[in-house]
């Protein structure tokens, strides 16, 4: 029997298969879901790193910083909940800089995305071992690429303030 997600037959904890997609990804989601853990909200007692007059003043969202991550996109990688592909992005990106530079930044100062980048699509990945146990999978997440753009121009200047200013161990 074919299955359109890809992911053969699985067993359930009785041992039983499981043939269709939605039974498929329902035994998943429950195995993802008892591995995961539940954020209680606490923040640990860290000792600070640095002096209280380092601190990150602002992220930049200047086309120059959009285009450069644009260019180390993966032109390949798969679309997101919206539909759009990392190729567009890399295709129309001397158009997009400048819109998405005043996007990003108005985000940054109301301190909201748009909700649609909160979303994902969750797909299982086999590990290895055998494919009819949920456990020999991993979830990965599809998100929006213009919500992955935005994470990674903050991700490469957290970084870098981070390195300037010797906050990361050497582990």
């Amino acid at each position: 029997m074919a299955c359109s997600s890809g992911i053969g037959a699985l067993k359930d904890n009785d041992g039983s298969i499981v043939m269709t997609d939605s039974a498929k990804a329902e035994l998943l989601n429950e195995y993802f879901v008892s591995v995961g853990t539940t954020d209680n909200g606490v923040l640990p007692a860290i000792q600070p790193l640095a002096s209280s007059d380092i601190f990150l003043e602002n992220i930049d969202f200047g086309t120059d910083s959009i285009h450069k991550e644009i260019k180390h996109m993966k032109a390949n990688g798969s679309s997101g909940p919206d539909g759009y592909l990392p190729i567009l992005l890399k295709k129309l990106a001397p158009s997009l800089v400048t819109p998405l530079s005043l996007l990003y930044s108005s985000f940054l100062s109301v301190g909201q995305v748009p909700s649609e980048w909160k979303r994902a699509i969750i797909t299982p990945v086999h590990k290895g071992g055998l494919a009819s146990d949920p456990v020999n999978y991993r979830p990965i997440s599809l998100t929006s690429v213009f919500s992955k753009l935005m994470e990674r121009v903050i991700n490469r200047q957290v970084l870098d303030y981070l390195k300037r200013h010797k906050l990361l161990s050497q582990w």
